[in-house]
């Protein structure tokens, strides 16, 4: 949705994301499925020098290690309320979120933490993010506010993403 608006920073324990998200109805996902509700997703390709060659994560697994972040704006039915996919399988994580109610819809705040993003074979702390926006409605229509990714599937693709540089992940 318009109006919808990210910010990023780091400190030296973790990566934090705030979102201000105008929603006027927060719908929860219906299982761990965090994607399935309302929430935010988060991409970081953690080898963006490594498997160039290769965009999509299922081809270059092998080389590239993406991760997928999904953070839920009301934890769903089962309760979950952060969830980190590595290379689109399930995988513990140490993230954390807290969401608050606004006038026109909510605020995330969400952190990860550091170690669990470092890049792997790049000693200049870059890594590759983006981030995108879920809202569901009651019937189950996704929508998704795309805040840097215009083909839509960072998920799957990894070559859209913005390079950052993280200094607390200089080595």
């Amino acid at each position: 949705r318009e109006g919808s608006k990210l910010s990023v920073w780091t400190d030296d324990r973790a990566l934090h994301l705030e979102v201000n998200a105008k929603d006027d109805e927060i719908v929860a996902a219906p299982n761990h499925h965090l994607w399935l509700g309302d929430g935010i997703e988060v991409f970081v390709d953690r080898t963006p020098f490594q498997g160039i060659n290769h965009d999509r994560y299922p081809v270059a697994r092998k080389t590239v290690e993406g991760r997928q972040y999904v953070f839920a704006a009301t934890p769903a039915t089962d309760g979950a309320e952060v969830v980190l996919l590595k290379n689109r399988r399930s995988s513990k994580t140490k993230a954390s979120v807290k969401v608050s109610p606004t006038s026109d819809g909510y605020k995330l705040l969400a952190s990860i933490p550091l170690e669990e993003i470092a890049p792997l074979k790049n000693r200049e702390g870059v890594v590759g993010l983006t981030a995108q926006r879920c809202q569901v409605s009651k019937t189950r229509k996704r929508e998704v506010e795309y805040w840097q990714a215009p083909n839509k599937e960072s998920h799957a693709r990894r070559h859209h993403y913005p390079l950052f540089t993280v200094e607390a992940l200089k080595k």
